[in-house]
């Protein structure tokens, strides 16, 4: 898992002097940042998985040629 830390934040809700009002506009935006947050780990995930499928495909790829061709002179 991807943890982003927001050191902002953090100190923002940690300072007691500050009061934390929590009004629509800034909760809308929260909002707005954990879903392009969510839309980038899926990105990652999924690059992450075509990358290793890509790898994994020439090996795989070569396989299957050894494996037909011996097929292939075994019938003829």
């Amino acid at each position: 898992m991807i943890q982003i830390k927001n050191p902002f934040l953090e100190s923002y809700l940690m300072n007691p002097l500050l009061e934390f009002r929590f009004n629509e506009k800034s909760y809308k935006r929260f909002k707005k940042l954990k879903r392009i947050i969510k839309k980038l780990k899926n990105l990652t995930k999924s690059f992450i998985s075509t990358t290793v499928g890509l790898l994994s495909f020439p090996k795989q790829f070569f396989i299957g040629l050894v494996k037909s061709e011996k097929s292939f002179n075994y019938l003829s």
